[in-house]
């Protein structure tokens, strides 16, 4: 599906971009991994088993103009005939009223999640178009259609870098450069942990109203990445893939549980 296609993977120490990582190099892609810290890095990877990981890594501040410039020139030879562009970077977990959320934090939130995607997607987007196609896949988040209470700013940045997704492949896709975000519910993932362990109900409430009935996993959301970054998506281009197991189209009373 990928083999030996480059794909830059921005934002690489998550959960979730550890998961596509070693997806997308299973599938025989080659990588190329950026992200702020080397430490966090090399600690969060050191089992992922993938050959050579440490000299597929670059240090970048991903939100930074300069800094991500000059990643472009340390990657230059490497980014030549580049197929993809993954976009990870996300802000810290965050859940205050809007009554409650400080500028100051709403003002680094944009500066994380939504200028790293477009200066990711700005520089290295012209490297899919001299190489004559290619895909980038950016992420959001389902609570841009179903939300719950003290996510306001949580939406509006999952918001802008949809608006982006958008917008870019309008203007790119005369490249053959396509550009889709993918929208995960609840995902098992550290943080989705974290949360489920602050009360034993939420778990049995979240499965309850989920048509699937059930959380997804890591594996999921990298498949779809795999998917989109392969040319069995070769037509998708400007949509907003929602994985939540059917969560926010469900608008049934009952539970999914019995």
């Amino acid at each position: 599906m990928v083999k030996e296609k480059k794909i830059l993977i921005a934002g690489c120490y998550g959960d979730f971009a550890k998961e596509i990582a070693q997806s997308l190099h299973k599938a025989g892609a080659s990588l190329i991994l950026a992200g702020k810290s080397k430490k966090k890095f090399l600690e969060k990877y050191k089992d992922s088993g993938i050959k050579g990981f440490e000299k597929l890594f670059f240090e970048c501040d991903l939100s930074d103009e300069e800094s991500v410039l000059d990643l472009e020139k340390k990657t230059n030879k490497l980014t030549k005939d580049l197929h993809g562009i993954v976009n990870c970077v996300a802000f810290p977990a965050y859940t205050k009223s809007i009554f409650e959320t400080e500028l100051a934090a709403w003002n680094e939130a944009f500066k994380v999640d939504v200028n790293s995607v477009f200066l990711v997607s700005k520089i290295f987007g012209k490297h899919l178009v001299d190489a004559g196609g290619g895909s980038i896949v950016n992420f959001t988040s389902f609570h841009i259609k179903a939300t719950y209470p003290n996510r306001i700013l949580y939406n509006a940045c999952k918001s802008a870098v949809e608006g982006i997704t958008r917008s870019m492949a309008v203007e790119v896709g005369k490249y053959n450069v396509r550009v889709n975000s993918i929208a995960p519910g609840p995902i098992y993932s550290s943080r989705t942990k974290f949360f489920l362990e602050q009360n034993p109900t939420v778990k049995t409430k979240m499965l309850a109203r989920t048509p699937l009935n059930k959380i997804g996993t890591l594996g999921d959301v990298a498949d779809l990445v795999l998917f989109l970054s392969s040319d069995y998506s070769k037509h998708i281009t400007g949509q907003q893939l929602v994985i939540d197991g059917g969560w926010s189209v469900n608008a049934w009373f009952e539970s999914f549980n019995t």
